[in-house]
């Protein structure tokens, strides 16, 4: 934040900076934080200097980023699912994981046709551009074990707003299918 408030010519007031910081620390990591502000002082408008940027264009900063790392995550997951072979999962992030055990582990994604497989797409990548790292606490003990079949009671509760996004995309889902934009 500091590197921000020198770059934009802005000083925040202490109290701001600790609203900031609580709402912050809610959906990036440090390291986000850092590689957001970088790309913001890049990327940000000349005619803007001195003019702070707002919470959102942080947050959309690397949320951008987020996506094309769900992505290639994705992709990893993809291979991991169609040679049955959980080791091609060793690099995936605790995003990824948390994403992973969202949407049913690799075995559904390993099972699911081609538009089921396109809709668990979707689904991790939401889940993981809003999961934080605490978000892992609803991971299996270890998630190397081979997979097995888990009754739903055995899984640990999604969290809340990972829930609201779901229902979110789910509604939006369902007005795509009905030709509503």
């Amino acid at each position: 934040m500091s590197l921000l408030m020198k770059h934009f010519e802005k000083q925040l007031d202490p109290k701001v900076l600790e609203i900031w910081k609580d709402e912050l620390d809610q959906y990036l990591t440090d390291d986000e934080l850092a590689e957001a502000g970088r790309q913001l002082i890049l990327t940000f408008e000349q005619r803007y200097r001195g003019h702070f940027p707002t919470f959102k264009q942080l947050f959309d900063t690397i949320n951008g980023s987020k996506e094309s790392k769900a992505v290639q995550e994705w992709q990893s997951v993809v291979l991991a699912a169609s040679h049955g072979d959980e080791s091609k999962l060793a690099y995936i992030s605790t995003r990824g994981r948390v994403a992973l055990h969202a949407i049913g582990g690799l075995r559904v994604v390993a099972m699911a046709e081609d538009y089921k497989r396109v809709q668990l797409e979707k689904s991790f990548i939401t889940v993981y551009c809003q999961s934080v790292d605490k978000d892992a606490k609803t991971l299996p003990p270890s998630v190397s074990q081979p997979p097995t079949v888990r009754s739903e009671e055995e899984f640990a509760p999604v969290p809340e707003h990972i829930k609201q996004q779901m229902e979110q995309l789910k509604i939006k889902l369902s007005m795509n299918g009905n030709g509503k934009h």
